[in-house]
């Protein structure tokens, strides 16, 4: 059998950081993106006929490949949550189940649930 061991309040802190990691890191490639794009404008500062058209294209294709990572970020940070809110929600469901059991039908009578080992770590 399986050890689980959560502390929903550290997962939680790790979703908050990565969702902060996602929002700062996305504005400030798009931030460094417009800031590229300016200094490889005429008169913007880096101009050569060829070469600035040809690093103005490559930084754009860096910068949406850098956007698909930080949309990653935020993809574990959602995993994350959903996983404290279903565990949570599961731990919810059994207690409840175990301290209101069906009632017992017609048939074979219900099997207690053995007895959980006081000297476990759950």
């Amino acid at each position: 059998m399986a050890d689980i061991d959560l502390h929903y309040d550290l997962i939680t802190n790790m979703s908050t950081l990565l969702t902060g990691a996602h929002d700062t890191i996305g504005q400030s490639i798009t931030d460094l993106r417009t800031r590229v794009d300016n200094l490889v404008q005429r008169d913007g500062g880096l101009w050569l006929n060829s070469t600035s058209p040809a690093i103005q294209t490559a930084y754009d294709n860096f910068s949406q490949s850098a956007l698909q990572v930080v949309t990653s970020i935020a993809s574990f940070s959602d995993m994350f949550k959903q996983l404290v809110m279903g565990m949570a929600s599961m731990d919810e469901k059994m207690a409840y189940q175990i301290q209101n059991p069906p009632p017992a039908t017609g048939g074979a009578p219900q099997k207690a649930l053995p007895a959980l080992d006081s000297n476990a770590k759950y």
